[in-house]
């Protein structure tokens, strides 16, 4: 079996039935991990042939995708979460990819839709970025960083070590950002953070850049950097209820 297409997902019986619908044209096999989802997402995600695993939610994202890790079948894994939704124009080529002996990881592009998104409709202006979301399973790869969590270790690591590759591809998430920009949401951000130039510097202390762990690492889920502690948690969440 060549892939294997996991999706993380609490919550959403809005978006997860359109999540798995625009896998199933690439994926070989679909895994849900569903952590304590209270409403639908789990009898969604079943009816639309995935094979659902549950879990608590534990405020760790990299555990929710390290759950999925003895279920994948496939030799690769396409990492997506459930506001995430494959674009059918851009697959074409991407399994044909995934056949290369010399690749540990592919890059995909990932759509933001600010302004919300919702498959099969005219949607609003958007920010591309590329992610690295695709992974080979046999070089060992698990996930660090309760939030902005991380392959470990990286692939560019791996492909260092190894003689090994990570490419590009035309593969395109269009992603569904929407509850992002909630105003409780802003509203509690201003209220706990600095967010002048001066206090952001002083607040994230940003005197001192670390360039050279931040270019050769990257740095999402890493809590040796400022910006990346997760100590403020619970002051947002109380804050923006």
């Amino acid at each position: 079996m060549l892939l294997t297409v996991a999706i993380i997902a609490r919550d959403e019986q809005s978006r997860i039935g359109a999540s798995i619908a625009s896998a199933k044209a690439l994926a070989d096999h679909i895994v849900v991990v569903d952590s304590g989802s209270r409403d639908d997402t789990v009898a969604i995600a079943k009816a639309a042939g995935a094979q659902v695993i549950q879990r608590e939610w534990d405020d760790d994202f990299a555990a929710a995708r390290n759950a999925a890790i003895p279920h994948l079948k496939g030799r690769w894994t396409l990492w997506l979460d459930a506001d995430e939704f494959i674009d059918g124009s851009t697959i074409a080529d991407f399994r044909k990819l995934l056949l290369r002996d010399d690749a540990c990881g592919f890059g995909v592009i990932r759509r933001d839709y600010v302004n919300g998104f919702k498959p099969g409709q005219p949607n609003g202006p958007s920010v591309s970025t590329i992610i690295l979301r695709a992974l080979r399973n046999d070089v060992g790869f698990r996930f660090t960083g309760r939030c902005h969590e991380q392959p470990s270790p990286f692939p560019d690591e791996i492909a260092r070590d190894r003689g090994l590759n990570v490419y590009s591809s035309a593969l395109t998430l269009d992603h569904d950002c929407r509850y992002y920009y909630d105003g409780r949401i802003a509203k509690a951000i201003r209220g706990l953070f600095k967010l002048t130039p001066r206090g952001i510097i002083q607040s994230l202390d940003l005197l001192k850049p670390i360039y050279k762990k931040t270019s050769n690492y990257g740095h999402f889920g890493n809590a040796e950097f400022s910006w990346e502690k997760t100590d403020r948690v619970a002051a947002l969440k109380a804050a923006a209820k």
